[in-house]
């Protein structure tokens, strides 16, 4: 939660004037944050005000910016690469380290990224996921294949996490 009251206290001197509306999933993480920073009075003890816009998928956000009904919203680098190389004036700055992993379960005997051939792989995210996208790569330098060729991917949003200190707003934990 440090990177959002930072990044807060940063758009202090914008913000006053008028309010940050920041875009997120409506049952994402950062939805979960924001709730927090609200609930606790963490925005306005800075002089921000905060607007959430809660939208329903990753792309309804990024249009949300692109449109101009959002002031922030919370997405990958690889996104923000891709608008810059178009030319737009984007600005990413990285708030997290967590990555991807690929998790199986032992008793299925997947020892190396080759034992997926044939295999369906969940994918947290969607087609664009950088998660997904970089282990794509990968696949492409140590086995010569795109995974996206040699398993069936199945996207969707990731699962609540029980371990997150979440406000219960979603009701799923």
């Amino acid at each position: 939660m440090r990177w959002f009251v930072l990044l807060v206290w940063c758009l202090a001197g914008v913000a006053m004037a008028q309010p940050v509306r920041v875009a997120v999933l409506k049952f994402g993480t950062v939805s979960w944050v924001l709730d927090t920073v609200l609930h606790h009075g963490l925005a306005k003890q800075e002089g921000v005000e905060v607007r959430v816009v809660p939208l329903a998928s990753k792309s309804a956000i990024q249009v949300a910016i692109q449109g101009g009904a959002a002031d922030m919203i919370v997405t990958d680098w690889v996104w923000v690469s891709r608008q810059r190389a178009l030319g737009r004036d984007y600005t990413f700055a990285p708030y997290s380290t967590a990555a991807g992993a690929v998790m199986v379960d032992p008793q299925r005997g997947i020892t190396r990224l080759a034992d997926l051939k044939g295999r369906r792989l969940g994918v947290a995210g969607g087609p664009l996921d950088k998660s997904w996208l970089l282990l794509r790569a990968y696949g492409r330098k140590t086995l010569g294949q795109d995974l996206a060729e040699i398993v069936e991917p199945t996207f969707a949003a990731p699962p609540c996490s029980t371990s997150w200190p979440c406000a219960r707003s979603c009701r799923r934990c």
